[in-house]
């Protein structure tokens, strides 16, 4: 994941695969048949990455960080959070694949819009969209058997949410 802030202070970024993927652990990868990377068995596997400053004056604004992870896929989305002057703001992306050499950006994160406030307050949703009717059946069909095939609509659906 590549990260560039404009804020000053940040002094900590917690990564988290909502659905708890493995994010970090130790793997072996190949390559396979069609160039695909595989990843092996993982050990001591973590669904959440931090990622400290290297000072107390937090991270650098204008300068990329690049936090690496396994390869795996965040359907159910991803949960960034982002701590400064003691404070903490959550981010939430959805629906990105992360594959061997490439690099995911909260392309829509607003940092005029997080929200930062007690790391200790409970993690409060404040909206959820309205699903229909076919959406709500595909994600009971996900939720029910999500590695068998659907078609694409697993996709489609992630997307739309």
């Amino acid at each position: 994941m590549k990260l560039n802030f404009s804020l000053s202070g940040i002094t900590k970024i917690e990564l988290e695969s909502v659905d708890g993927y493995a994010l970090a652990g130790t793997t072996g990868i190949q390559w396979g048949d069609s160039g695909e990377a595989l990843t092996g068995e993982v050990e001591n596997a973590n669904s959440i990455l931090v990622f400290n400053a290297p000072d107390e004056n937090g991270l650098t604004p204008g300068k990329d960080y690049i936090i690496f992870t396994l390869l795996c896929d965040l359907y159910g989305g991803y949960r960034l959070s982002i701590y400064r002057e003691g404070l903490v703001a959550h981010y939430f992306g959805v629906h990105q694949t992360v594959e061997m050499g490439s690099f995911v950006t909260p392309a829509d994160l607003i940092e005029e819009e997080l929200e930062f406030d007690d790391p200790d307050a409970p993690l409060v949703e404040e909206e959820r969209p309205e699903l229909d009717a076919t959406t709500t059946a595909l994600l009971r069909q996900y939720q029910q058997s999500p590695h068998l095939g659907c078609g694409g609509k697993c996709r489609r659906l992630w997307t739309r949410w």
